[in-house]
């Protein structure tokens, strides 16, 4: 980006996942198998971004994508037997195994590509860029859980210094 391109600059887009951002029902393993992935380069992307100078014009982006239409769900996927305590329907991990079953899923992956391609021209452009309603939902809750969590645990703080 800074000696190779001219003029100088680029973009950076980091693939992640909603996962990443946001647990999720019936992904418990999946998480475990794969977040320390998509956490680590969420991290690193958000640390990479604040070590760049502007003066490189170099943007990063985590582009976070939820549920679509792809592979994954149509050729991929293999649900295993759910286990009987889990099982209860009322249940969040029963619940998206039947919206998978289902057929739910609902985002366009040829939309959600012009969207980021949308994206690399833009001059601002944002660090997080959540694609899909699902994923924007996740990141409103966990933005007000955390709040109000670090509200509640404040003045844990308060009396911890020299």
């Amino acid at each position: 980006f800074r000696e190779v391109n001219k003029p100088i600059g680029g973009r950076l887009l980091q693939v992640s996942s909603r996962l990443g951002f946001v647990g999720g029902a019936a992904a418990a393993f999946y998480k475990w198998r794969c977040s320390p992935h998509y956490l680590a380069l969420e991290g690193l992307s958000e640390s990479l971004a604040k070590e760049l100078d502007p003066v490189w014009d170099i943007k990063v982006t985590i582009i976070e994508p939820g549920p679509f239409h792809t592979k994954i769900f149509k050729d991929n996927l293999r649900l295993t037997t759910q286990h009987p305590a889990y099982a209860n329907p009322s249940l969040p991990g029963s619940q998206y195994r039947q919206f998978v079953v289902l057929g739910n899923i609902d985002g366009d992956a040829d939309k959600a590509v012009a969207a980021i391609e949308k994206l690399t021209h833009l001059n601002d452009v944002p660090m997080c860029l959540p694609l899909h309603r699902r994923v924007i939902v996740g990141a409103r809750e966990k933005i007000k859980s955390l709040t109000e969590e670090v509200n509640k645990c404040e003045s844990w703080s308060e009396d911890l210094y020299h």
